[in-house]
């Protein structure tokens, strides 16, 4: 994730000044409450009233004696009390509690108001007397600790337990029994500690955004009385806090024991919890307002391993983009992110506090909904149909409760059992999954019902809980979004004011917003052609016919075209008595074979989607038959003029129309292809048109950018069924031979079109890879041709990718994923970065630094950005599709890794190696990856997958064995579409240090 850069908006002095007199003024009356209760209801040991920390110090460390006061819970069990110590000592793992008085006893308190472990949720102390201590007062190291609060971390690493309920718990301790309400950088308050370590108790972690969560409260790192920086080390506390009362920020609904134990502290307090992170963060989200200039959406989205992952993220993002209601902002930005335990607090709550919008899957991430502006709107999904006891949404709507944000929250559910995913990848670690039959298998996976024998626990709870991901309906999103969105919208009509009522639930100081670096998919550069001589669009009608000839064939030979071809596109062609041209057709290259002919026709007419050939004797008229496409599992059946060159040959009076030639378009010249592939990004960036290339350079002499003066492309194949579509970068490389946009021949209407010279046939070269079957009816492009085609790319797009080198100055690895929806998607991508970055390339000791980007190339994207991922990229890591296309854009000195998803194929690899052999990529070096286990499958909606045993179902999930009856279906449209892979760290090693290998970075030796 990029670190954003934020911009900030100060408050008004006054309001700051009333703001901090509220809070101290609030803190001062907790504390009076505190001793208030203090001397009213004292239970056991000393006690003594409240005193200053200038009392607790004795004369010497040997007069040192503990005390302590406790408050007991009014209503609750008697241990929820807590106790406030004077000259507690900790020393080496031991809380000791030193007195003379043999009578002296400190009464149970409770310490966590969850118990795991027996005896873990309690306080754990030893009781000394001064001879019994295991230090001596003049030789010990001691440090004295003005004020502690001595806590239980309660949770092993969840992030939402720790963030929303534990720290503002611990600061609620801490405001009402220390009087320590605000943030002070120069607070003396220290935490430490308590739980017990014991073997049968899982090893606590301490995640670095919970660590900056506690340095809000304790600016010095909070340590376990264990940690080895506390042993052989005597810390004296002069006042510490012990104890949970029955006032915690704990949400178990599901638990009517808690329910009567405990309850919700005030609402002061909890409120300026959030102004003290504010505070702390130095930055005041508590007052700002959502965004509603330009619309930020912030969609995050958990990782794979960790389940709920929500598969078509990247598709919903490009659905919200086209939503109406998007239109009424200046602008929108939406930043898909992961959240990691590791990550700065302050730079997770940033993209929060940014944001106008947020969608998430249950999770974590609910506790973020605390930095969230006023008037933000948050979207909940809760994946599972099935209704949960612990009722998803409500965990989150506590939070906006408890903390009084001036939020609209919306939980929207997966209605279908089938989005539902299990990660069979992960369900096989467990011998419960790997010993049921096919058809328990089968019915888990289908259906969600649990093998018999396996405890409740495991399932349903475990494996639904952290083994699923979700596939998320956009019918099922779509209109929660449409009602948030109407509501920043009713925001930004009011000029961001909220109502009364909204804007008096939080209190604080300054608003705030800030740029955030987030991700714009599909931005880049206009549409518009340059300007200058060479994209002169318009047409002079001056001069004779001999004249208008004579100045073609000069700017024909001025462009450098083949002799034949000037000759043929300055020809003049013939006129009937009516006025009406005649057609005529003569080929630049003819070898008898119509798949091998190309030729240029002249005066062509086109109108109402139809092509004629205008001829005085349509019976004697003779057209060679010439092959325009060759994808026959495209063409429509019986649909000659889908792969023939077959206009309507008529006479001038058998026009449908009549004749006007002030009322007729004019194409000078025009390419007239065959998009031939319905839109296949790899087939026509990487084949289609760099065919045509090759023949149109060698027999036109259109070989270089510049030459392409004049020209038009009309696509002619007939595509009744609209099938032919040109997705974005498609479109542009097409316009790279065209002073237009491409235009289609069945888009022409009732404005007949001449089409003066139109170039049209396939040619005898053909780059495309060999193994297809229609591929051996044509020749390799000579030697230097397609090193031509990508310079002319790099010309056209400006990029100069054609030239460029690899970065010298660092390594950057480049993933680019495939969406989700498209199959074959790297499902543990995310994860796969963050161990390269932090554990495998920084044990490598490189000799240069290393970057790791991830990216999804996208059909909406322009090609010049798409151009510009693989430009920069030293090693590419892809799985096999379109990407391999891209290879061509990759600069010299890299290296491609492709990774084939299905274990033992290695055959889709030749379309790389066909790709570096043709382009003639001498600086490019090629790595693969054949994936050794199963990947995860997306089958349910498949009808003949519904008809299949269920040991052909499992046989085909666990091992991709494809049933004998439906094999060719089986590979091509189920391993090809709707597999997915979960990347293998260990092989994905191996290769690495193989690539790097190759580019002389071998560094120190790492493993997974």
């Amino acid at each position: 994730m990029q670190q954003q850069q934020k911009a900030r908006r100060y408050v008004p002095f006054w309001l700051m000044a009333a703001t901090t007199v509220v809070l101290v003024l609030a803190g001062l009356q907790l504390l009076a409450g505190f001793q208030q209760q203090t001397e009213a209801s004292p239970t056991g040991g000393r006690s003594l009233p409240a005193r200053k920390l200038a009392d607790d110090s004795p004369p010497s460390k040997r007069a040192l004696r503990t005390t302590h006061t406790c408050i007991e819970a009014r209503g609750g069990l008697p241990e929820q009390r807590v106790c406030v110590f004077h000259d507690l000592v900790l020393y080496n793992g031991r809380v000791l509690y030193v007195t003379d008085d043999a009578n002296d006893t400190v009464p149970p308190i409770k310490i966590s108001w969850l118990k795991k472990f027996e005896g873990d949720n309690m306080f754990q102390h030893t009781v000394v007397n001064q001879s019994q201590l295991e230090f001596n007062w003049d030789t010990a190291q001691v440090e004295e600790i003005p004020q502690a609060g001595l806590i239980h971390q309660q949770h092993y690493s969840n992030f939402y337990h720790m963030f929303s309920e534990v720290a503002p718990s611990v600061h609620f301790v801490l405001c009402k029994f220390l009087g320590d309400c605000t943030y002070s950088a120069d607070s003396k308050t220290r935490l430490f500690f308590i739980q017990e370590k014991r073997p049968d108790i899982p090893v606590y972690i301490m995640l670095d955004s919970i660590a900056d969560t506690f340095a809000c409260m304790s600016p010095q790192p909070v340590w376990h009385k264990d940690d080895p920086q506390m042993q052989n080390r005597v810390y004296v506390l002069k006042k510490a806090v012990v104890g949970v009362s029955n006032e915690v920020r704990a949400f178990h609904n599901w638990e009517q024991d808690f329910q009567k134990q405990y309850r919700e502290p005030p609402k002061a307090p909890m409120v300026a919890w959030r102004q003290r992170m504010a505070d702390c963060f130095g930055f005041n989200f508590t007052q700002a307002v959502a965004p509603t200039n330009t619309l930020r959406i912030l969609f995050i989205n958990r990782h794979y391993e960790e389940g709920r992952m929500i598969l078509n993220q990247a598709k919903l993002a490009h659905l919200i983009e086209k939503l109406p209601e998007v239109k009424e902002f200046q602008g929108l930005e939406i930043d898909l992110q992961y959240l990691n335990g590791d990550d700065t607090l302050r730079h997770q709550a940033a993209l929060f506090w940014n944001a106008s919008l947020l969608i998430w899957p249950h999770g974590a991430t609910m506790a973020m909904t605390t930095f969230l502006p006023r008037g933000a709107q948050a979207v909940e999904v809760i994946p599972w149909v099935e209704e949960d006891k612990a009722r998803h949404p409500e965990w989150v709507q506590a939070i906006r409760d408890t903390f009084s944000l001036s939020i609209d929250l919306y939980a929207v559910q997966n209605k279908e059992r089938r989005r539902v995913m299990f990660n069979q990848d992960a369900l096989a670690e467990y011998p419960q999954y790997r010993d049921a039959s096919p058809e328990h298998k089968i019915a888990l996976l289908e259906q969600g019902v649990c093998p018999p024998g396996v405890d409740g626990f495991t399932c349903p709870f475990w494996w639904n809980h952290w083994k699923v991901s979700l596939n998320l309906d956009w019918a099922v999103l779509e209109p929660t979004l449409k009602t948030a969105l109407g509501k920043l919208i009713e925001l930004r009509k009011a000029g961001g004011q909220l109502p009364v009522a909204a804007a008096a639930d939080s209190a604080g100081g300054a608003a705030g917003s800030g740029k955030d670096g987030m991700l714009q998919e599909g931005a880049g550069a206009a549409d518009a052609e340059p300007a200058g001589d060479g994209h002169d669009r318009s047409r002079s009608l001056a001069g004779s016919p001999s004249q208008q000839a004579q100045q073609r064939g000069a700017a024909a030979a001025a462009a450098g075209l083949e002799p034949a071809a000037a000759a043929l596109l300055a020809a003049e062609g013939g006129v009937s008595q009516a006025g009406v041209p005649l057609s005529a057709l003569s080929c630049l290259h003819d070898d008898g074979k119509a798949e091998h002919r190309l030729c240029v026709a002249s005066n062509l007419v086109a109108y109402m989607g139809k092509l004629y050939y205008v001829t005085e004797d349509p019976a004697g008229a003779s057209l060679p038959e010439i092959q325009i496409s060759w994808e026959d599992w495209e063409h429509e059946k019986d649909l000659r003029e889908d792969k023939y060159f077959a206009p309507k040959l008529v006479r001038p009076s058998e026009l449908p129309f009549t004749w006007d030639p002030a009322q007729a378009d004019t194409i000078d010249r025009a390419w007239l292809p065959h998009i031939v592939d319905s839109g296949n990004f790899y087939h026509i960036l990487s084949e289609v048109l760099p065919t045509f290339f090759a023949n149109w350079c060698k027999f036109v002499g259109v070989c270089h950018y510049q030459d392409r003066q004049g020209f038009e492309v009309l696509f002619i194949q007939p595509d009744p069924k609209r099938r032919f579509g040109l997705i974005r970068p498609l479109e542009q490389a097409w316009q790279c031979f065209s002073q237009k946009p491409p235009r289609k021949l069945i888009d022409i209407g009732s404005t007949p079109v001449l089409i003066k010279h139109g170039v049209l046939g396939i040619g005898p070269y053909m780059r495309a890879y060999e193994q297809q079957g229609f591929r051996k009816a044509w020749e390799d492009p000579p030697a230097g041709l397609m090193p031509k085609w990508l310079q002319f790319l790099s010309a056209c797009t400006g990029t100069g990718f054609a030239a460029a080198q690899a970065p010298n100055d660092v390594l950057r690895i480049t993933f680019v994923n495939r969406p989700w929806s498209a199959g074959r998607s790297f499902l543990n991508l995310h994860e796969v970065v963050v161990w390269l970055t932090r554990e495998w390339l920084p044990a490598r000791k490189l000799p240069r630094p290393f970057e790791v980007e991830t990216a999804t190339v996208h059909e909406w994207q322009n090609i010049e950005e798409q151009i510009a991922v693989f430009q920069r990229t030293s090693i590419l890591v892809y799985p096999h599709g379109a990407t391999m296309t891209h290879a061509i854009f990759l600069p010299k000195g890299s290296v491609a890794l492709e990774v084939i998803p299905w274990p033992k194929v290695t055959e889709p690899h030749g379309w790389l190696q066909s790709i570096k052999r043709q382009y003639e990529l001498e600086g490019l070096q090629l790595g693969l990856l054949v994936n050794k286990y199963r990947a995860n499958l997306a089958l349910a909606w498949d009808p003949v997958w519904k008809t299949l045993t269920a040991e052909e179902k499992v046989a085909l999930q666990e091992e991709g064995t494809c049933p004998k009856a439906h094999e060719p279906k089986c590979f091509f449209d189920w391993l090809h579409w709707k597999s997915e892979l979960v990347l293998d760290k260990e092989q994905l090693a191996e290769k690495l240090t193989e690539a790097l290998g190759m580019l002389g970075l071998g560094g120190t030796a790492a493993t997974a």
